[in-house]
């Protein structure tokens, strides 16, 4: 191997390891930052409207209702869109992929989607993976061959992250807020585990969808964004 074979094969080796230590800390942080702000700020919100939560039967019924509302609102106005722009950001940084705003569109729907189809019993988070995967697919197969393994991945990854998240919620946290009332928004240490065990989802589900996008962002193919990155750093 010739010292300017070896020079490519290395700075090829550090893109792919600041790819995925990027994509892995971007999505959690995104994701698990953004969903806590969702809970702090509909308990905020309900304080200052003076529900003051004097006894536990209080967030129940149509007494939650509001609350659900908005928190529900709040998590499809800023966790998609939040991990959308991390991940956008990050492809246009080392992959130089301009179009970011799209990536961060359909991953917001994607994200959605994925939220909406968890109710649908027993499919429900296998759908919402391929909700997510299809939607990003349509912008990567224009980008890389071979793409369909990205829905792949992230469907396994979804449904390891969702695993992961329970894990941590039954084996980790302590057993004592999972009881009445526990919801992502009320009390705040309810909102803090909650935000916790979704942190620990995302990390599982982001190092697996970083490692398949690595592997397809060095699968041989027609000068690739990848490719004329690392040539031009020649």
């Amino acid at each position: 191997m010739s010292l300017k074979t070896g020079h490519v094969y290395t700075q090829a080796n550090a893109q792919s390891l600041r790819l995925w230590a990027g994509w892995v800390v971007g999505t959690s942080l995104a994701g698990g930052l953004s969903y806590y702000l969702a809970g702090v700020i509909v308990s905020l919100r309900a304080e200052s409207a003076g529900q003051i939560y004097r006894s536990p039967n209080f967030m129940t019924g149509d007494n939650a209702l509001p609350s659900f509302v908005l928190w529900g609102f709040l998590i499809l106005a800023l966790v998609g869109p939040s991990v959308g722009l991390a991940q956008g950001l990050l492809l246009r940084a080392v992959l130089g992929y301009e179009n970011w705003g799209r990536w961060l569109a359909f991953t917001s729907l994607g994200l959605a989607l994925a939220i909406v189809l968890a109710g649908i019993q027993c499919v429900g988070p296998v759908l919402g993976g391929i909700a997510i995967g299809s939607l990003q697919w349509l912008i990567l197969r224009h980008k890389m061959m071979q793409a369909y393994w990205w829905i792949i991945g992230v469907s396994v990854a979804w449904l390891l992250g969702i695993v992961t998240g329970l894990l941590v919620q039954t084996y980790i946290l302590p057993q004592s807020w999972l009881t009445f009332p526990s919801w992502p928004f009320y009390p705040m240490s309810s909102v803090t585990y909650w935000a916790i065990s979704l942190t620990a989802g995302l990390l599982v589900f982001s190092s697996v969808t970083g490692l398949v996008l690595v592997w397809m962002a060095r699968v041989p193919r027609r000068r690739s964004v990848y490719q004329v990155k690392v040539s031009r750093n020649v």
